[in-house]
């Protein structure tokens, strides 16, 4: 399907763009919507794995192992920050 593939190649590239964003995110205190990096994250996940299952690709199956694997590693950072701000009262409170 060619829409699909627009659409699925669109959100590759938004991935990569947002990778290069990542030492911006070194400078920014935690808030609990960081928490919403992780969702688009796993929907991409689970488009790629769509995509390898359609085609068969390797190159699909690749993308989606290494996103997996990122997506596993933003969500143990995200609640290792989340419980650090938890244990320290920073969450939900007033700026």
């Amino acid at each position: 399907d060619g829409f699909a593939n627009v659409l699925y190649y669109f959100a590759l590239f938004v991935f990569l763009f947002l990778i290069g964003q990542l030492g911006m995110l070194r400078k920014v205190r935690f808030f609990l919507s960081w928490w919403a990096y992780s969702f688009p994250l796993a929907a991409f996940t689970v488009a790629s794995v769509l995509m390898h299952r359609q085609t068969g690709l390797l190159f699909f199956e690749v993308v989606s192992w290494v996103i997996f694997v990122f997506l596993v590693a933003v969500i143990l950072l995200l609640a290792v920050l989340t419980l650090r701000s938890v244990a320290r009262s920073q969450i939900c409170v007033e700026e």
